[in-house]
């Protein structure tokens, strides 16, 4: 082992976008801490592909736990900062790492196995229970955990994780980071709205779908980058609702921007079922912030997706239980001229803040948590 103190960073997917993160933290890490080594350890299929169940997937999963196992044990880093991916790979690092005093980092992109114990509950309150006490005693074991949002600091704090918690939401590329206006001219006559990105089981339309039957005049809808499943609800939404809809799968980036460029959306749709609060963070809004478009998000509080919309007046928040006299007033500030327009102001102060959040931030904040002068 290098006789230089090591930091090793662990992401499944060299490549992606969460590894492109890791990558720069990394980098970053390294040029703050030049006394340290800073290394990567990452999964042996380096493709993501959907669903935990995947041979991939299941593979990535035997070879890191056990990666992490064997360097906790026998090549022991100063510090472990484990991305949360494969599932509960933050459990094994914290647990293993405990027997030879590795100081772990959780990084929590998803909060798992808090999301395993809410799938089960309903049918086995034993085995929620077992999963809630298992990540009790890791997190125990955790020396610092980054959350992305204020919702998953709140939850970690409610599950009865008491050390430091960095508040970090994850970053874009510089090269798309800037400013550029695509938004639609004035709500008056169709309103239009766009949805970017997949829709899977942290989503909800049903309560999109009660403020949709309140929404004056003409609407138009627009999906992209759904699954095939995501589509078909997003079709089935618009058939019962009887407006015009139009839906495309993953595209090249250029063709993305253009179709974005043509349709001219009023608002970006994301969505959050009530029970995903703290468990997940939907990064998609800041595709909308980046071109001034204002966020329409239909959500549990305390999601970055709210803050864009509760702090910077970059859209509107509108509770996933909401009642239907409160539908009744977001449809009205949804079809406002004048609201929209504040909103529209409001996307560059939210992008701005988004904006300030990169590896470099996020290395200063660990650097000054983990390695205080």
């Amino acid at each position: 082992m290098s006789s230089r103190k090591r930091v090793t960073i662990v992401n499944e997917f060299p490549g992606q976008e969460s590894d492109r993160m890791a990558a720069d933290l990394a980098v970053e890490l390294q040029r703050l801490l030049p006394e340290h080594q800073v290394v990567s350890i990452n999964g042996l299929i380096a493709k993501y592909r959907p669903g935990g169940l995947k041979p991939s997937r299941l593979l990535n999963w035997v070879y890191l736990h056990a990666r992490v196992g064997w360097e906790c044990l026998f090549r022991p880093p100063e510090t472990l900062i484990v991305v949360s991916s494969p599932p509960l790979i933050q459990i094994t690092a914290a647990a293993l790492g405990s027997l030879r005093n590795v100081r772990v980092v959780s990084w929590l992109m998803d909060y798992h196995p808090e999301i395993e114990a809410r799938m089960v509950e309903r049918t086995s309150r034993g085995i929620a229970r077992l999963l809630r006490s298992v990540d009790k005693v890791a997190l125990d074991r955790t020396a610092l955990v980054v959350t992305l949002d204020p919702a998953m600091e709140g939850l970690l704090r409610a599950n009865g994780y008491q050390r430091d918690i960095i508040v970090h939401p994850t970053w874009a590329p510089s090269a798309v980071r800037a400013l550029s206006e695509v938004a639609g001219d004035d709500v008056g006559g169709t309103l239009r709205l766009m949805f970017v990105g997949n829709l899977g089981r942290s989503h909800s339309l049903e309560t999109f779908e009660g403020l949709l039957k309140l929404l004056p005049g003409k609407v138009n809808l627009l999906a992209l980058g759904a699954s095939d499943l995501g589509l078909a609800q997003f079709r089935a939404l618009a058939e019962r609702a009887g407006i015009p809809f139009e839906g495309h799968g993953r595209l090249p980036f250029a063709e993305f921007k253009q179709r974005i460029a043509e349709f001219k959306p009023h608002y970006g749709l994301v969505f959050m079922h009530p029970s995903s609060g703290g468990l997940v963070s939907p990064s998609k809004f800041v595709t909308y912030l980046q071109q001034g478009i204002p966020i329409l998000y239909v959500g549990p509080e305390g999601s970055n997706a709210w803050l864009a919309c509760s702090r910077f007046d970059a859209g509107l928040a509108v509770s996933a239980r909401a009642s239907e006299a409160e539908l009744r007033e977001a449809a009205f500030k949804v079809s406002s001229p004048e609201r929209h327009q504040s909103f529209r102001g409001g996307t560059r102060a939210a992008l701005n803040f988004f904006n300030s959040h990169d590896a470099t931030t996020l290395a200063t904040a660990l650097v000054k948590k983990l390695w205080p002068k």
